[in-house]
């Protein structure tokens, strides 16, 4: 206990030790044991508090075995130096080895959700980073696999995986966490050819950052809640301009634009006429068209595993947008001129019925989608060409 190894600590902001710390006594001096929450784990690699429940996860590699568990305050989790012991308190033990280094729970509280659907919301991602630069894939980690707990903590289902290195080369998976337009991981090595010493220049540069974002299979679906409706109106206006945040990106043209906008609207009036079909008793709805990404993979539209894709982050982006992690406006003279003549209008200032201290693109305090912006952006497209 007097040793800060094998512990899970915890700390105050300014490096002070909490007083309400399980082992904390400032009668003997401030030492290691006034640190200690948790004790008796055997090498914790990454950890996350759940917001649902208000604990901590962490994962540590063992011997020849890893463990996932739930920190509870003061606990001795009883590591002794065997395999074995790794499986105490365990929530799912890894035989053999995977690896698992960091741990991150998609949920609202976390960016919103980080743009995922409801159905993954309270669910666990781990990075398992496989053996040490071992080359091409691997049964035994680089990936990402997910989890579904209980509301106690009990393992439901998984792991299950969601990302994996297919490649020839040395990349693996190691740092993860939850943004605000999916989950962000890194690589450990450089994706290169096997090399005997990783050590190396080559060995050493090149590891890159990667995006997993989620692509919904329902075209103008921005709030991402199963439907087309009013709300996914505000999510464009919010995210206008953004090469970040690409809920409201139609098109998938890497950007909320101008015709977003056009792909929110037109699906709004079919979602309206076939319920108004449905009503008269034809049972018309709107087909659903199955969305691509940059590179032209189709996303399925059946199920919302299918239409999760992986997609590299470039490194300047990714600097650009990591500190405050908010919208990241396009350059002027990138936009496409029909997005420029909008601007244009759009500057001129908002219609009767709406907020006089806003404009749509930067609404004032609590203002809100109302049917006099949205018929004024169609008047504006119509002038524009654009909603024929």
């Amino acid at each position: 206990m007097n040793q800060f190894r094998g512990k899970i600590l915890r700390m105050n902001l300014d490096g002070t030790a909490p007083a309400d710390n399980p082992f904390y006594n400032p009668l003997d001096g401030i030492s290691a044991r006034d640190y200690v929450f948790a004790y008796g784990v055997r090498n914790p690699f990454g950890g996350a508090w759940r917001a649902s429940d208000g604990m901590h996860y962490e994962v540590e590699n063992g011997p020849s075995i890893d463990r996932l568990t739930q920190i509870v305050r003061g606990r001795n989790y009883l590591w002794d130096g065997s395999d074995q012991s790794m499986t105490q308190f365990a929530i799912y033990n890894w035989i053999p080895s995977h690896a698992p280094v960091n741990i991150t729970f998609v949920q609202p509280e976390t960016f919103a959700g980080s743009q995922f659907p409801a159905s993954k919301m309270d669910h666990l991602f781990i990075s398992e980073s496989g053996p040490t630069y071992a080359p091409r894939a691997q049964a035994n980690g680089k990936r990402i696999v997910e989890m579904v707990l209980d509301a106690n903590g009990n393992l439901v289902s998984g792991p299950t995986t969601l990302v994996e290195y297919r490649g020839t080369g040395q990349a693996s998976v190691v740092g993860l966490a939850a943004g605000p337009d999916g989950l962000y991981f890194s690589e450990l090595y450089k994706d290169d050819v096997p090399n005997p010493n990783p050590f190396t220049t080559s060995g050493l540069a090149g590891a890159r950052i990667f995006r997993v974002r989620y692509v919904n299979p329902i075209v103008a679906d921005y709030q991402i809640d199963g439907d087309v409706d009013s709300a996914d109106y505000n999510v464009w206006q919010k995210n206008f301009g953004s090469n970040l945040l690409l809920a409201a990106d139609g098109n998938r043209n890497g950007a909320v634009d101008a015709a977003d906008y056009v792909v929110w609207r037109k699906s709004q009036m079919a979602a309206a006429a076939g319920s108004a079909a449905n009503a008269a008793g034809l049972g018309w709805m709107p087909e659903q068209t199955p969305v691509s990404n940059s590179s032209g993979q189709a996303a399925a539209a059946s199920t919302a595993e299918k239409s999760v894709l992986f997609e590299h982050v470039s490194a300047t982006r990714f600097d650009a947008s990591r500190t405050a992690y908010r919208p990241v406006a396009r350059q002027a003279e990138s936009f496409a001129g029909r997005d420029n003549a909008l601007l244009a209008v759009l500057d001129v200032g908002r219609p009767a019925g709406g907020s006089a201290a806003g404009s749509l693109l930067e609404p004032a305090a609590g203002d809100v989608y109302s049917d006099d912006a949205v018929d004024w952006v169609d008047e504006v497209f119509e002038r524009l060409a654009l909603l024929l």
